[in-house]
């Protein structure tokens, strides 16, 4: 079942929780947190973005949602039984350019999300 925006609301939610717990702060770059990843240089603009640009939707990541090579493997990505890693979803914004400077502009993209969700999944798992 698609949830939509909904997701949304629980991961900023915990983002907030974790702040007031000192595991982050929403000043953080993102590259505090998920810099050692294999994929993150690839992100456009990846060593300028916080937390806080991703929670307000100001980072200049594309969205995934919205692209083509997106939506002709989305009906894949949702069947492969049992052979779906949240990490699939950077390859479809990987190497691309930003579609504006960090913090500059605002435009929705789920693509933030998806990286705060790896964001805050150590302190979910105990890691």
């Amino acid at each position: 079942m698609l949830a939509a925006n909904i997701g949304k609301s629980l991961v900023a939610a915990m983002v907030l929780a974790l702040e007031s717990e000192g595991w982050l702060a929403r000043g953080d770059l993102l590259s505090v947190h998920l810099g050692d990843r294999p994929w993150f240089d690839a992100l456009p603009d990846a060593g300028t973005i916080t937390i806080d640009h991703l929670l307000h939707h100001t980072s200049g990541l594309p969205d995934h949602v919205h692209l083509p090579r997106f939506q002709a493997e989305w009906t894949r990505l949702t069947t492969d039984a049992g052979d779906f890693e949240p990490e699939r979803f950077v390859t479809f914004v990987a190497g691309r350019e930003p579609l504006f400077e960090a913090g500059q502009i605002w435009a929705c993209s789920d693509m933030g999300y998806v990286l705060l969700g790896h964001v805050i999944e150590p302190s979910i798992f105990g890691w």
